[in-house]
């Protein structure tokens, strides 16, 4: 009888010993919570200072597209007669690119800031889309490159027909001749070939304070060809625009892959964050 009244307390204290394992568990489980939101906190901040960081490397890439397509724009001004359209086309291109990149940069800095998926998505997308400009440009470039010499030699010969006719090409050939020390096509003789033509002046060094007329013969005159250096001039800047859309678009890809990331963390950290 003594073993079964004791029955009730022996219940009792097996209750009592097991209540501080239940609250233990939800301690811990409360801990776990605490910690999962503390890392996810972490996680969000380090999502955001990274897309910042991603958006001032566009904004650097952005300055060296615009600058590359700005410098490339002007050089070929200097020389628009003897070349085609396209070689106007990529550098303004890469203008125009450099413009929209730093749009993107801002948009990228909004996401951000608000943490926004969609918006960090629509920024990948974009970065994506400005790859494949950057990298359609800088391919463009280097074939220019590869066509230069043919197109300069066809634009030559026409316009060195034209020298006494038009004025504006006449000026072109001088400030070519003058400023690169070239004469002709080949070489001086190459303006004899006609015969109402005649060496031009602008063949020859002129010295300072040269009073009166000056003679340029074949004997004085610069002796380079012009279209070996012209060419050589306009396919360096073709590569310039070549190499800087490949590597800058290269680089960007880097940057569109961390993108990609930083969206997929953003979803997960706020899936999580909403339970």
């Amino acid at each position: 009888l003594s073993h079964i009244k004791t029955l009730p307390c022996f219940y009792q204290q097996l209750y009592t010993m097991q209540r501080p394992m239940y609250h233990l568990k939800h301690r811990k489980s409360g801990l776990t919570l605490a910690i999962q939101m503390a890392n996810l906190t972490g996680s969000a901040n380090f999502v955001k200072y990274l897309l910042f960081i991603i958006n001032f490397c566009l904004v650097i890439t952005g300055i060296i597209i615009l600058s590359v397509g700005a410098t490339v724009q002007g050089v070929y001004h200097g020389v628009n007669g003897f070349l085609d359209d396209n070689y106007f086309t990529i550098p303004k291109l890469l203008i125009a690119i450099g413009v929209i990149i730093f749009i993107v940069a801002f948009f990228g800095c909004c996401g951000a800031i608000k943490e926004n998926y969609c918006m960090v998505l629509t920024f990948s997308v974009l970065m994506i889309s400005i790859f494949i400009l950057e990298f359609s440009a800088g391919i463009s470039g280097y074939v220019l490159r590869n066509e230069a010499a043919q197109m300069l030699r066809g634009n030559l010969e026409k316009t060195m027909a034209d020298y006494p006719k038009y004025q504006y090409i006449s000026a072109l050939w001088d400030e070519v001749q003058k400023d690169f020390e070239c004469c002709g096509l080949d070489k001086p003789g190459d303006w004899m070939k006609d015969p109402t033509n005649g060496i031009p002046v602008s063949c020859c060094k002129v010295e300072s304070g040269t009073i009166g007329s000056i003679n340029c013969t074949e004997e004085n005159s610069f002796q380079q060809g012009c279209l070996k250096l012209l060419t050589i001039y306009i396919e360096d800047h073709a590569v310039s625009l070549g190499t800087a859309g490949v590597i800058v678009a290269l680089v960007q890809l880097v940057g569109v892959a961390l993108t990609c990331y930083i969206a997929k963390k953003i979803r997960l950290t706020y899936h999580h964050s909403s339970f």
